[in-house]
């Protein structure tokens, strides 16, 4: 069930190769029992909830702008009064970002906090002009108009606190999801504004991915069957189609809808969830990492190994005690001729 708790827009004018920056601000909060203001966040939830290009991370450890001071202290108080203090205060210091960068544009500026199935979200979005869809003003406050519905393309850049996992100090995962647009330039000071530490890396995003893989359930075709022999074959099909994607790039909801079917296409994002694992949904696999879903590397000074998960399961190589036993009179001819200088 979805509830609006408060919601206001302001709009900041600017033009790119400009310095000049206005602001344009609502006098008060939107009424939320607006059917189209309500339709308007509940919009934004659901295309912020499935938006490729998420980013997850958490606040800077050192945060005290004025966005986080002032989110901090609405949420201390939880107030009409202190949300729109909050807003107000946020754009001002936005201003200030904004005249420092030639490139950067103006639009509408939504913040939002609501309640979607229980789970409480502050939302601050950047919207653009498209189509039929505008912000007009009534009554010296921005409201919603026009009947096009709302789609990603009309989200330039997103911040979405989940303020459940960001209250409770026993949940290390992160609480904020950023919807950052490399075609946007107002992404690298946005991050700023919000304060927020650096994004997860392609590395350990890949190194969380091995971990996902070893979750998920094995694929079924139509009559219920395994659509691969074992787990190290599904495992194997993971990775080669990572290194078959275009720039080795994981989309996780691409991924999904290959493996389970296109009406099953969040299927990893649920499972990631499920298991606490911290990933974005789409980054550049690191090369290094994606290796050891299907392979073990080990090392001791003068000795590599690196060994496929399945040799291990067919019994070429058994660990006994302290002790790697490896059946294979092949190698043991490898290393016999190389050491003759054959």
């Amino acid at each position: 069930m979805f509830e609006l708790h408060r919601v206001v827009i302001h709009e900041v004018r600017k033009k790119a190769q400009e310095n000049l920056t206005v602001l344009d601000l609502s006098a008060t909060l939107a009424p939320q029992n607006l059917e189209i203001m309500e339709q308007l966040v509940e919009s934004i939830n659901t295309v912020y909830s499935a938006s490729p290009s998420i980013k997850n991370t958490h606040f800077n450890p050192n945060a005290d702008t004025e966005f986080s001071t002032w989110l901090k202290r609405y949420l201390q108080e939880v107030s009409d009064v202190s949300f729109y203090n909050f807003s107000v205060e946020a754009m001002q210091a936005l201003k200030v970002l904004m005249e420092a960068e030639l490139l950067a544009t103006g639009g509408f500026y939504c913040f939002a906090d609501y309640t979607d199935f229980g789970r409480r979200c502050v939302v601050v979005v950047l919207l653009r002009r498209k189509g039929g869809f505008n912000f007009v003003k009534v009554g010296n406050t921005f409201t919603a108009s026009g009947a096009e519905s709302l789609n990603f393309d009309k989200i330039a850049t997103g911040f979405r606190l989940n303020v459940g996992i960001y209250e409770d100090d026993a949940d290390a995962r992160n609480s904020i999801a950023l919807i950052t647009s490399q075609q946007d330039q107002l992404s690298s000071y946005f991050k700023r504004w919000v304060s927020v530490a650096e994004i997860i890396s392609n590395t350990m995003n890949t190194r969380k991915l091995v971990d996902l893989v070893k979750q998920l359930p094995m694929p079924v075709d139509e009559n219920g069957a395994n659509q691969f022999p074992s787990e190290d074959a599904f495992r194997k099909a993971c990775y080669y189609y990572v290194e078959q994607s275009p720039q080795k790039r994981v989309s996780l909801m691409d991924m999904g809808a290959h493996f389970y079917g296109e009406e099953r296409r969040e299927t990893l994002l649920e499972i990631a969830e499920q298991q606490n694992i911290i990933i974005d949904n789409e980054f550049k696999r690191d090369k290094t990492a994606w290796q050891r879903v299907i392979s073990i590397r080990a090392s001791i000074p003068g000795l590599q190994l690196v060994l496929d998960h399945d040799k291990m399961n067919d019994g070429l190589v058994r660990l006994q005690g302290d002790q790697i036993v490896i059946h294979s009179p092949d190698l043991v001819q490898q290393i016999r001729n190389q050491r003759n200088g054959q």
